[in-house]
């Protein structure tokens, strides 16, 4: 009888290994999880909230519809990654990207996806919500979550210099002052007569200063096109703000289309959208993801023609005529007298 022990243990390590292999290969049912990260993000800054979706080879995911962003976060921009094919599994990866507006404990409401099996049929997989943490920025409250309110001035100390120090602080500070300002009219004296360089002065019309900033955008595309990017996103925000009255550039592009445009500019804003959309789905991605710089220097001379469009629709007729019938200098005076005089 104790000899039979040892071949009863190895017959049930061989099951248990078999057991182990069969679900090893077996296939695994849709499951869905969120990845955050960072998990906690201070107001402002931009996070990336990924789903991932995991099927049966042979199985692939409808286009996700994000839902309404909650009321401290505003959704930046969505992409579907490629699909990864592992075994007995596929892998299916969703990236948003999320920026913080308002401090607090938010949740990315729960919503469903569709999958679509090999055979053609369609289910719907449920996504659980997700919990947002965002913080302060500040630093001495580095983890208040709890949005501020009125702040209330801190009581001067009692002092415990002599009072005849302050004094002397505030006159050093008053003569640095008038030393600062002395320099500067000597400087103004001394530049005047000197010849100013080209370009539009401060107050020169929006066109002109949007035309500035579009060859200096045009200049850094080659070397650096994130940075010319979002150039390019802040000189058009500048030259709407100036030439239509609107207020765009602390503003997203979500908040954007939803808000109402300038009554002047309504006709020209769905084309100021798309381009403000096609750069924000470029420009904010990682500076080391050399995928998104290739795709972002591809498109980059596109855009740029399409935002010197926008701005040269915008100038007044008035203003156009002019530029068009101005005559050049090298030419007053030069006409040749009528051939009855001559």
């Amino acid at each position: 009888m104790s000899g039979a022990r040892p071949g009863i243990a190895i017959f049930l390590a061989l099951l248990v290994a078999a057991c182990a292999e069969e679900r090893a290969h077996a296939p695994i049912g849709p499951r869905a999880a969120w990845l955050l990260e960072p998990s906690r993000i201070g107001v402002g800054q931009v996070t990336t909230l990924e789903l991932a979706v995991t099927t049966p080879p042979d199985h692939a995911i409808e286009p996700y519809a994000p839902p309404p962003a909650p009321p401290g976060v505003a959704l930046v921009g969505s992409e579907a990654l490629p699909v990864e094919k592992e075994g007995a599994r596929w892998l299916h990866r969703i990236r948003l990207r999320l920026r913080a507006t308002t401090t607090g404990t938010f949740a990315w409401p729960s919503s469903t996806i569709g999958l679509q099996a090999a055979d053609g049929s369609t289910t719907q997989l449920e996504l659980p919500e997700h919990p947002i943490q965002v913080v302060s920025i500040l630093p001495e409250y580095p983890d208040r979550v709890s949005p501020f309110g009125a702040r209330a001035w801190e009581l001067p100390r009692r002092p415990s210099a002599p009072v005849w120090v302050p004094a002397l602080l505030g006159a050093a500070t008053a003569l640095s002052a008038v030393a600062l300002v002395a320099l500067a009219r000597r400087r103004r004296r001394a530049a005047v007569g000197s010849p100013a360089e080209p370009g539009p002065s401060p107050g020169a019309p929006a066109w002109a200063l949007a035309r500035e900033g579009l060859e200096a955008v045009r200049s850094v595309s080659a070397g650096d096109p994130f940075a010319a990017a979002h150039g390019l996103s802040l000189t058009l925000r500048r030259f709407v703000d100036r030439r239509f009255g609107a207020a765009t550039r602390g503003l997203s592009g979500e908040e954007l289309r939803a808000g109402e445009p300038p009554f002047a500019a309504r006709s020209r804003w769905p084309a100021l959208l798309a381009i403000l959309a096609d750069l924000d789905e470029l420009r904010f991605r990682p500076g080391s993801d050399t995928e998104a710089r290739d795709a972002l220097a591809a498109r980059l001379a596109e855009l740029i023609s399409s935002a010197e469009r926008f701005v040269e629709d915008a100038v007044p007729p008035d203003a156009r005529l002019r530029a068009d019938t101005a005559p050049e200098a090298g030419h007053l005076g030069t006409e040749s007298p009528p051939a009855e005089a001559r």
